[in-house]
């Protein structure tokens, strides 16, 4: 962690990074899980080699930039709805959600070995914070899986490629269609924006860091969308 900081106190300032670091390590150890340590595709054994040509490898989202994000999207959406999180690695999001009120929650993640992680850290994280929130987690390519059509929230931290990018897109515009509402994308580091904007998706507010580095960007699609 001191190699995080001493790194991105370069871009963002010590401060600021320290901010990120502190919150990092104090949620694993708050609630005994294993979300910090990151994992290349090279790693996962268990997937495919055509899955793993369009993976991205497993970084958690910050905790502190994730609360912020909540922060913004918890009076749009009144925690109400299913809350999905598409590449979920180690369900750090997940329980974030989970804090923050939101239930159920889904993770979908592709790979096996990270969805063990996952599961056992959702139960070490129930364990410790006594937190009753409904949770479900999925191993599946996401260009499979189908948006449970009571969705009000999907989380995004830069899991794929533009080519599954657009695949999940196809997915979450298929359940509006079916069952229109207004559904909010939580996007994590994003590097596609144009994908959202050409679906018709407005984009709400986004954050840079200290650097200018886009950070975050959140997305609405209303009920009635052309």
């Amino acid at each position: 962690m001191a190699k995080f900081i001493r790194a991105s106190s370069k871009k963002r300032g010590f401060f600021y990074s320290l901010r990120i670091a502190v919150a990092e390590l104090s949620f694993d150890f708050t609630y005994q899980t294993d979300t910090i340590t990151i994992q290349s595709v090279a790693e996962m054994s268990d997937v495919a080699d055509e899955d793993k040509a369009n993976a991205v490898h497993y970084q958690p989202s910050y905790v502190w930039i994730i609360a912020r994000m909540f922060k913004i999207l918890s009076p749009l959406t009144k925690k109400r709805g299913t809350f999905v999180d598409l590449g979920s690695g180690k369900g750090r999001v997940m329980m974030v959600a989970a804090l923050q009120g939101y239930c159920p929650i889904i993770g979908v993640e592709f790979s096996k070995s990270l969805t063990r992680i996952c599961e056992n850290n959702i139960e070490n994280f129930k364990r410790k914070s006594k937190n009753t929130s409904q949770f479900e987690t999925i191993t599946m390519n996401v260009i499979n899986y189908e948006i449970p059509l009571d969705t009000s929230v999907v989380f995004l931290g830069n899991p794929f490629n533009e080519h599954i990018m657009k695949d999940v897109l196809t997915q979450i515009d298929g359940s509006l269609q079916e069952s229109p509402r207004d559904i909010y994308i939580a996007y994590f580091n994003p590097l596609y924006t144009e994908i959202f904007l050409k679906n018709n998706y407005q984009l709400l507010t986004e954050e840079k860091d200290p650097s200018g580095t886009l950070i975050f960007q959140i997305f609405r699609k209303a009920a009635d969308y052309k």
